[in-house]
């Protein structure tokens, strides 16, 4: 509901990002929840994309955002 909040105050320039649930397992502890998109997809106005990289439990080094948070909302 945050996005549609956003949108009604007229900001439009919303992507949703579907990162991943916290698992009790601690080998893996975020768990890529797939099923979830369509159901978002189907409720939400704004498109859904998927970041994959915190599905592998934090083993890799993941690239970090820029300090400054640019164009990041």
């Amino acid at each position: 509901m945050a996005a549609e909040y956003i949108a009604q105050r007229g900001c439009l320039d919303i992507v949703l990002c579907e990162r991943g649930i916290r698992a009790f397992e601690t080998s893996t502890r975020t768990t890529l929840d797939v099923s979830a998109v369509p159901v978002v997809q189907h409720l939400s106005h704004p498109p859904v994309m998927i970041d994959p990289s915190r599905s592998d439990g934090g083993r890799r080094r993941r690239a970090r955002a820029p300090a400054s948070g640019a164009g990041v909302l």
